[in-house]
């Protein structure tokens, strides 16, 4: 049937008063053509599952109740500025012709770097946008239903609808598509999900959904997934995914939700940017950690922290240190998580490897005064290091005037001669103990004696020094 003749029909059955109350169905034909549906007013619903058209389906401007798509063949599918009524169905629809396009690569030529090393992608105006699926702005008073649906394109979208907005979810389960999917600005009152699907790149930046984001249980984008801002009131979950953009796989930058799961099936092949993100809740695997310099954390606030399995603070230190630009603060937020949950040694530990790691910024005098304080004190976050120093000058110190002697200032007015205590007076500065005013050693004795007063106050520099950084932090 002609695609005019189908638009005719259907018209005549909207204006039939006495059937207004029934759907506009015409289902399993074949229609030649494109059906140009643009700019009606359908007061009913709109059924045309298991047809095969030649063209496309234009519902550009249209409204019509909800719109049922199932098991459809088309070229096209342009809804931009719609409004539909109520769901909108293509289960199981095939878009585009695939003896006409290849599948398409990530387009990295689309892509820029802000003044904060973060990628963005150049935004195309909407005009000049050519997609097999335009939903531009639309407006759906339910779920859309995209499940098990084949796109086939050669242009950069196979999906493009910018400020989508949904009274339902997205549902894209197992969605094979050779371009990408753009919902920019899209606001959704439940979830996005894409479990299972194969798309190009993803851009999902300002997106609002109060459900959560779903890109999991063997999910896969060959180009970068793009969460910019996005707030998503439960769960944004890559549990199970395929993330192979690169150089970028996830730009995640201002994302806000309760709970972020990046359990990956493998590493991602690009950079994983979670810059100034705002979870409650992050989770993820050793195994989906992104290689060294790939990682990038700068500003990223958490209250918990969690693998999928047990790992140590030293080996969640490993993951942090992954961003070659990782600051104090992230270290600090670590620590912080560590605290928290009451577990101290770790938080030490976390606060220990701050100090380590910006020591390599620091001049050569800085550095080795870090050094100092590290071996001596442990920048104060391990004081029985500086005990078991000072037992150490003392031992040392006690066993040399074991066997050198040391003679007396003033033959008749000194104190018994007790070498471990010669030395711990040389050691402690602070502390007066009387030996050392009493003795006068010479030659190696007196080397010996000065050693010992240089380490004693070192010694004590470094545990004034970390003491006054555990007091500040305090």
């Amino acid at each position: 049937m002609a695609a005019d003749e189908v638009r005719d029909l259907l018209l005549a059955c909207a204006q039939h008063t006495l059937s207004s109350l029934r759907p506009l169905r015409i289902c399993n034909i074949r229609i030649i053509g494109s059906l140009d549906l643009s700019h009606l007013r359908l007061a009913r619903d709109l059924d045309l599952s298991g047809c095969t058209i030649s063209g496309g389906l234009i519902l550009t401007g249209t409204t019509v109740g909800s719109v049922e798509l199932s098991g459809t063949e088309m070229d096209s599918f342009l809804a931009a500025g719609a409004r539909i009524g109520g769901d909108l169905v293509l289960h199981q629809a095939r878009i585009g012709q695939a003896n006409q396009y290849g599948p398409r690569s990530a387009a990295q030529e689309f892509r820029r770097r802000t003044g904060d090393q973060v990628q963005t992608p150049i935004r195309t105006p909407d005009r000049d946008v050519v997609a097999p699926v335009n939903l531009t702005s639309a407006r759906i008073e339910g779920d859309i239903v995209l499940s098990d649906v084949t796109i086939h394109t050669g242009e950069k979208w196979a999906l493009y609808a910018p400020r989508l907005q949904a009274s339902g979810s997205l549902i894209a389960n197992r969605l094979r598509a050779t371009g990408g999917i753009s919902l920019w600005e899209a606001k959704l009152a439940n979830s996005i999900v894409f479990d299972g699907a194969e798309v190009g790149e993803v851009d999902a930046s300002i997106v609002t959904v109060n459900g959560g984001f779903f890109a999991a249980y063997g999910f896969i984008a060959s180009g970068p997934v793009d969460l910019l801002a996005m707030q998503a009131g439960n769960i944004v979950t890559f549990h199970d995914a395929d993330l192979r953009g690169s150089p970028t796989s996830a730009n995640l930058t201002r994302l806000t939700t309760s709970r972020l799961r990046l359990d990956t099936r493998a590493a991602p092949s690009g950079r994983l940017i979670l810059r100034d993100a705002r979870v409650s809740s992050l989770v993820d695997a050793v195994a989906a950690w992104p290689a060294d310099g790939d990682l990038d954390v700068e500003g990223l606030n958490y209250d918990r922290i969690g693998a999928t399995e047990s790992l140590t603070a030293r080996e969640r230190i490993g993951w942090l240190t992954r961003d070659p630009e990782v600051s104090a603060a992230s270290f600090e937020r670590l620590a912080a998580h560590y605290q928290s949950a009451g577990d101290e040694r770790s938080a030490r530990t976390v606060r220990l490897a701050r100090e380590r790691h910006l020591l390599r910024r620091r001049h050569l005098a800085g550095r080795v005064w870090g050094w100092i304080q590290d071996a001596l004190f442990g920048y104060g976050f391990v004081p029985t290091r500086a005990l078991l120093w000072l037992t150490a000058m003392v031992g040392t110190g006690g066993w040399w005037f074991s066997g050198h002697p040391v003679r007396p200032l003033k033959q008749n007015e000194h104190p018994t001669w007790d070498p471990f205590v010669y030395a711990l007076d040389l050691v402690v500065p602070v502390v007066d103990l009387g030996q050392e005013k009493a003795w006068d050693p010479v030659g190696t004795d007196k080397l010996v004696a000065m050693a010992l007063v240089v380490a004693g106050w070192l010694l004590a520099t470094a545990v004034v020094a970390g003491a006054r950084r555990l007091l500040t932090r305090a």
